[in-house]
């Protein structure tokens, strides 16, 4: 007799339940702090203009057409003092100190002056009067010789002063450019890239959009369940860890939390093919919009072949080596430029700032890629949540910005359970630390 009942076909495992689940701890290297990040960069630029700084205002110095008038003048003072209360044994040397310096400070245009070229009839006088006491048959200084000189000198006056001005001629202006062209070359691509307004929205305008809180279960109105994975906080940077999560929360159809420990498994290890099937398979179940949307990078963003090349902390230290190279290049070529190396490096040096420079931008590139996830601070949210002004529970229709899975930020300060949350556009605000799930940090971490 034919069966009573038809069997039941035999259960098709999911996607998910495909997927291997990993065994050990992947410890990711946590991304440098935006502040350490940025100072870090910018110290080459910083000593690359120090650099020319130095060498043009030594330059200048020995350019200055004054330099030497100031010196001979400083001298001819110090002569003067001492000539007043020195002995006769000792004013010969005085004197004709006095004489190389005087030639000097009246820029006088020969090896061996004589009176009739100094011009000044009272440094004539005064000249005659040293020579026929160095050079005559006991001739004695007049007592009141060096009052009169004091005062000849006083009625020239000191030399203009050295004019800073002189640092930035056009002489000057090839290094200048070069420094100007490396900060900029260095600075266009920001080290966390900020993207436009995520998928967050005035929630006065449109409140039906809030996600319930509850769900109904047996006709009675509860918590939202967690799976017992969620129960405990996972280790914030490992990537073995979040892509267990991910994948258990997907085989139990809970895309959204998926989605967030996929996507972080997947940026702290973007070569693991495991997190990358994962990460694409929640984001598709999800609707995780990416980075573009305000969240984290997703395997399919038109970067993300950019990406899978090494992680946000790999490429922080490749573009740290790149802006070195780019800098020590320019630092050669400012020392060719000014003639501290000979010429023949100025091919090398070029070479060296050229793909020291190509280098940066391709690096910076992929730091730039994975967004608000390239600083230790950074985190998801794993479903709808509302963002406070003040961190307590005001009724969410009073809130003013909705967030919607995924979206992602930094951690700025926490305060009794709270956290609060700065979006790429720079809006802030306070959710509770459990509606978030860090990507790097357990908890905020310095900018």
């Amino acid at each position: 007799a034919p069966p009573a009942y038809d069997p039941a076909p035999p259960p098709i495992a999911s996607e998910a339940a495909r997927l291997p689940v990993l065994r050990g701890i992947g410890a990711a290297r946590v991304p440098m702090p935006r502040s350490t990040w940025r100072g870090l960069l910018a110290a080459p630029i910083l000593a690359l203009l120090l650099l020319w700084a130095g060498l043009a205002t030594q330059r200048a110095l020995a350019g200055d057409p004054e330099a030497a008038a100031r010196r001979a003048h400083a001298r001819l003072r110090r002569t003067l003092a001492a000539l007043a209360a020195a002995e006769d044994a000792g004013r010969r040397a005085l004197l004709r100190a006095w004489q190389r310096d005087a030639g000097v400070r009246l820029k006088v245009d020969h090896a061996a002056p004589t009176a009739a070229m100094l011009g000044e009839p009272a440094w004539a006088r005064l000249w005659e009067e040293a020579d026929r006491h160095l050079y005559g048959a006991a001739a004695p200084l007049p007592p009141d010789w060096p009052a009169r000189a004091n005062a000849a000198l006083a009625e020239v006056g000191a030399p203009p002063p050295f004019d800073p001005r002189r640092i930035v001629a056009a002489r000057n202006l090839y290094p200048a450019m070069l420094c100007v062209a490396l900060v900029v070359g260095g600075f266009l691509p920001p080290a966390a890239g900020a993207v436009g307004p995520g998928p967050h929205f005035d929630s006065r305008n449109d409140p039906k959009q809030m996600a319930p809180r509850e769900t109904q279960q047996n006709g009675v109105w509860g918590l939202r369940p967690q799976p017992p994975e969620a129960r405990l906080p996972p280790a914030a940077n490992d990537w073995i860890n979040h892509y267990n999560r991910g994948r258990a929360a997907a085989a139990a159809r809970q895309w959204q939390r998926a989605a967030a420990h996929a996507g972080i498994a997947w940026v702290q290890q973007p070569r693991s093919e495991a997190s990358m099937a994962l990460w694409t398979l929640a984001a598709r179940e999800s609707g995780a919009g990416g980075r573009v949307a305000g969240g984290l990078p997703r395997p399919d963003d038109p970067a993300a072949g950019l990406i899978g090349l090494a992680s946000a902390r790999g490429w922080q230290e490749l573009a740290l080596l790149a802006m070195l190279l780019a800098a020590g290049g320019g630092g050669a070529l400012l020392l060719v430029r000014f003639g501290h190396v000979p010429r023949r490096w100025g091919r090398v040096a070029g070479v060296a700032t050229a793909v020291g420079g190509v280098g940066l931008a391709f690096t910076l590139t992929g730091v730039n890629s994975y967004g608000v996830a390239a600083a230790p601070d950074a985190a998801v949210t794993w479903r709808q949540v509302v963002l406070r002004p003040l961190p307590i529970d005001t009724p969410d229709g009073e809130a003013r910005i909705l967030l919607a899975p995924g979206t992602a930020g930094h951690m700025e300060a926490s305060f009794l359970g709270w956290v609060r949350l700065e979006l790429p556009d720079g809006r802030s605000g306070w959710l509770r630390r459990e509606e978030i799930i860090p990507v790097w940090q357990p908890r905020p971490v310095g900018r």
